[in-house]
């Protein structure tokens, strides 16, 4: 099995001496979507109205509820 590298993450949460710093939700998802797409390829369909789109926007949105 081919071994995939997967980008490095842009989330960044934390805290710092001006606070603690979440990612948005926005964030998350776009974070998410390049993640897919370096698995299964450049023109997947990630919006909303596909079986993946909202599968990555569940996914976003839980790991937003985490933080």
């Amino acid at each position: 099995m081919p071994e995939i590298t997967l980008p490095e993450s842009t989330i960044k949460a934390g805290i710092d001496a001006t606070g603690l710093h979440l990612p948005e939700y926005a964030e998350i998802l776009e974070d998410l979507r390049a993640v897919y797409r370096t698995v299964y390829g450049d023109d997947v369909y990630l919006e909303a109205d596909s079986q993946d789109g909202a599968l990555v926007a569940i996914l976003a949105l839980r790991i937003h509820d985490c933080y």
